[in-house]
């Protein structure tokens, strides 16, 4: 029996859902500091126009995963994009691609809105699998120092090939998620 998956712009009646969503994806303690910085990028108007999905079974939200822009501040001239963060599937429904469904409809929706890059800090072994590769080497630089044994998580999807090409420098987020505390993995 196969379940319907519904992905769809989060509504504001869902924010309860979504907060229960990552609780219950990274625990009660660390989701503290995620169910922060969501509802601040919600409420931060640096962080518009922002791109907050959501996965529904059976009337439930099961998924959701937020995009907001930001800025390539380079020596020619300051190009717009995006970056994912966060992303969340409660447990019982992980492992069956809606992460991943989450992510590919974000991409599509950016890259139909003209978005030529979109940024992520995570997990090479998971974000490799939908377009991600490596930022630094393109000469993307996060807003604050990362280990450099994690610098394989700083990672670009490039929707513009000619964007990775022309732009690089430095990334300027929204002003909530511009803390050292979002950069340390």
């Amino acid at each position: 029996m196969t379940i319907s998956l519904e992905i769809r712009q989060a509504l504001d009646n869902d924010l309860s859902q979504i907060n229960q969503v990552h609780e219950k994806a990274f625990g009660l303690e660390q989701s503290q500091e995620i169910l922060r910085l969501i509802n601040d990028l919600l409420h931060d108007p640096t962080a518009v126009p922002y791109l907050s999905l959501v996965a529904v079974q059976k009337y439930q939200v099961v998924g959701h995963i937020l995009f907001t822009p930001v800025k390539i501040i380079s020596t020619e001239q300051t190009v717009s994009a995006s970056i994912l963060a966060p992303l969340a599937v409660i447990p019982d429904a992980q492992n069956q691609g809606i992460g991943g469904q989450l992510i590919q409809a974000g991409i599509r929706l950016l890259e139909n809105q003209g978005i030529p890059l979109v940024f992520v800090l995570g997990y090479p072994k998971y974000y490799t699998r939908y377009g991600f590769v490596p930022a630094f080497p393109y000469g993307f630089i996060t807003p604050y120092p990362i280990p450099d044994e994690q610098s394989d998580a700083w990672m670009v999807n490039i929707l513009d090939p000619l964007a990775a090409e022309k732009y690089a420098g430095n990334i300027h987020c929204a002003d909530a998620l511009h803390h050292p505390e979002y950069w340390s993995k």
